[in-house]
């Protein structure tokens, strides 16, 4: 069945949500006195961002936001409605959970006394084997420290879990704030904001201007160390599969069976993805006295807790990680966190209450349509990729067909079994949810993978592909206008959710994606020239991606986003293939719609997907770290690479939006 055959069943089946009206695309949004040859993202969204403005609690702010910020009312909702914790199941864990994050007047009476506890521990270390084994425990329970480690499927065997470590220890969100001399007054900022913590929790100001400049050099001695983020995308560099014996010799200078100790698990094998970190974080843990990595273990505790705790500490916190590093002005009402932190504790279990209420099982069979409808434009796409050999051709088209896609939410929830919960304990229920998912994670090592599993909630407002288990997922979350909107015509879901869908597939085949095999193996299986020649084609867009701007005189890391900008330059080529298809088999009752083809509702809806105001912070921290380029980039860099956009709308050569052919990138 065809998705046009299911529009009208599909809304009548939908929902009433009060707690916000739905944001959906429309004209109005665009700015026709702007040429689109001259600034096409100003064309199709300028009255649109000159009428909207930031709000304060937000660091950025457009479509997505605001249908955060409308699951957020509708969690909200159901969480005040199941706080008393009166029901069973689910209920029963959002609701006191939900109520305790929500009473401000208890975390003020407590101050810091919830992690008193963990402070006196440290105290009374006397020996760096005591503190590594304490350091375990902390992470077992939720705390990060030293480095990072996750459970997740092993990339060289997929049908198994593995226990991965990887590079961490820095409270800033990359190396570069650390080592480059333009983030220096973030850093001097960051400083400042460690020595008001260590005054806060009671240290007089000497000792806290010392414990800072410890920490400051600390990390930045690991900062030193770190791989850039650019080269983490790697999945070859970054898989490293060693038994504990390995480890040890590779990084002596760490007491590794006490750090087992206090995890309360101890990996015979284990994937490492840094070993060139850990060899030196061990070094660095050795050369440094007892005393500094205490402070440094002991910051590693107020911090991650500051946010969960009493008003000062979280203002504090907030002072900091939101104004200085995101822009944002205000912190966001006690609510939304509450909401925030019990979706991402008990995802599940707010989930299923969500679904229930918000998403009629009717929209999966919508999206079922349009998910096939990209699958075999993609077939058709690999088929006819005359640059590709038949030995890898087919490969790809082995692990296209044996792609598939989760939408909604699961198939089976979590329920948590043996978690406690208790009323008006916020920070005890942060500790104990954190220890049952850091149980039921190394409780999986070396056991099959649970491929019914998600990694993201059903109310989350977003999707992702994964390339172990070769499939796309979207949650119910995003499954709603204006990313899926069923009152509207083909081409604008095309334009909104197909280029996404297209955009997830396409990670199965991006310069990370495609060095995994159709059962989602790191395996490399094209040809030495197919590979040279896929290369040859994403460098053309990591150069393109080289000379543009994210901010003023700040150019984007194409290496670094590179993955990213090859999915979307494919979700856009696929989707408008897709409605191509549709168009064809169901044609439209009229040749346009408000004076606009098909074609270009098409693009502008899928502009229109990524208008967005954001404050120059949290755009500066997004370019340093983040794999995705700033979404007014996203928005046009793919269509600049794609010619029917330009037939569209009658772009000519030499405009301002004219990219030459030959700077253009054709991968998919």
């Amino acid at each position: 069945m065809r998705l046009v055959t299911l529009l009208s069943f599909c809304f009548l089946l939908s929902v009433s949500r009060a707690e916000l009206p739905e944001f959906r695309f429309s004209l109005d949004h665009m700015d026709l006195k702007v040429a689109p040859e001259e600034d096409f993202f100003r064309y199709a969204c300028g009255t649109w961002l000159k009428q909207n403005k930031i709000p304060s609690d937000r660091a950025s702010w457009g479509p997505t936001e605001y249908l955060m910020e409308r699951n957020a009312a509708q969690l909200r909702a159901i969480c005040d409605a199941v706080a008393a914790g009166s029901g069973g199941g689910p209920e029963a864990l959002v609701g006191p959970f939900f109520a305790a994050a929500m009473n401000e007047t208890k975390m003020n009476e407590l101050g810091w006394t919830p992690v008193a506890g963990d402070l006196a521990s440290i105290e009374a270390i006397t020996d760096k084997s005591s503190l590594a084994e304490l350091m375990g425990a902390f992470q077992f329970h939720g705390d990060s420290t030293l480095f990072g480690w996750y459970v997740d499927a092993d990339a060289r065997e997929s049908d198994r879990y593995a226990f991965h470590i990887t590079q961490g220890g820095l409270s800033l969100p990359d190396r570069d704030y650390y080592l480059h001399a333009d983030f220096a007054k973030v850093l001097s900022a960051y400083t400042s904001h460690v020595e008001k913590i260590f005054t806060l929790a009671g240290d007089d100001p000497p000792a806290a201007q010392a414990h800072a400049a410890t920490i400051v050099r600390l990390e930045t001695a690991l900062a030193k160390v770190s791989k850039p983020a650019e080269d983490l995308n790697d999945a070859v560099e970054n898989y490293h599969k060693l038994t504990d014996a390995e480890l040890t010799a590779l990084a002596p200078d760490f007491p590794w069976p006490s750090f087992w100790k206090g995890l309360t698990f101890h990996p015979t094998t284990l994937v490492l993805g840094q070993p060139e970190f850990l060899a030196a974080a061990a070094k660095l843990f050795a050369a440094e006295s007892l005393a500094d990595w205490k402070t440094y273990v002991r910051w590693n505790i107020l911090s991650n807790a500051s946010p969960s705790l009493h008003q000062a500490a979280a203002d504090e916190n907030f002072a900091f990680y939101g104004k200085v590093l995101e822009g944002q002005q205000e912190q966001s009402p006690r609510w939304k966190r509450a909401v925030k932190i019990t979706d991402a504790s008990l995802g599940d279990a707010l989930g299923q209450l969500y679904v229930a209420k918000h998403f009629p099982p009717a929209a999966k069979q919508c999206m079922e349509t349009m998910v096939a409808n990209l699958k075999a434009t993609y077939a058709d796409h690999i088929r006819q990729a005359t640059w590709m050999s038949p030995a890898t051709r087919d490969k790809a088209l082995l692990k296209l067909d044996k792609f598939h896609a989760k939408l909604g939410y699961p198939d089976k929830w979590k329920t948590y079994d043996g978690l406690q919960i208790l009323p008006g304990d916020y920070y005890g229920n942060l500790q104990r949810t954190a220890l049952w998912h850091s149980q039921f994670q190394l409780r999986r090592v070396g056991q099959p993978v649970d491929r019914d599993e998600w990694a993201m909630t059903a109310p989350t407002v977003n999707a992702y592909f994964n390339q172990n288990n070769n499939e796309i997922v979207f949650p119910a979350g995003i499954l709603q206008p204006p990313f899926f909107d069923l009152t509207l015509d083909d081409a604008i879901n095309y334009g909104s959710t197909g280029a996404v869908i297209g955009h997830e597939m396409t990670h199965g085949f991006d310069s990370e994606g495609r060095k995994f095999n159709a059962s989602g193996n790191l395996e490399d299986w094209w040809t030495p020239a197919d590979a040279a020649e896929f290369n040859r084609r994403a460098d053309v867009l990591i150069q393109d991606f080289n000379r543009r701007e994210g901010l003023p005189g700040i150019k984007v890391n194409g290496k670094l986003t590179l993955p990213e900008n090859i999915a979307d330059l494919g979700g856009i080529v696929l989707a408008y293939e897709a409605l191509q298809r549709a168009l064809k088999e169901n044609p439209p009752p009229t040749a346009t719609i408000g004076g606009f083809t098909p074609q270009q509702r098409y693009f502008l809806s899928y502009t229109q997907s990524w208008m967005q105001l954001a404050q120059s912070a949290i755009i500066r921290k997004r370019m340093a770290s983040d794999s995705h380029a700033p979404d007014h980039l996203r928005a046009i860099a793919p269509l600049q690479n794609f010619q029917p956009w330009y037939d569209a709308f009658h772009i000519p050569p030499k405009s301002k939006m004219y990219l030459p052919p030959a700077k253009r990138a054709t991968i998919w």
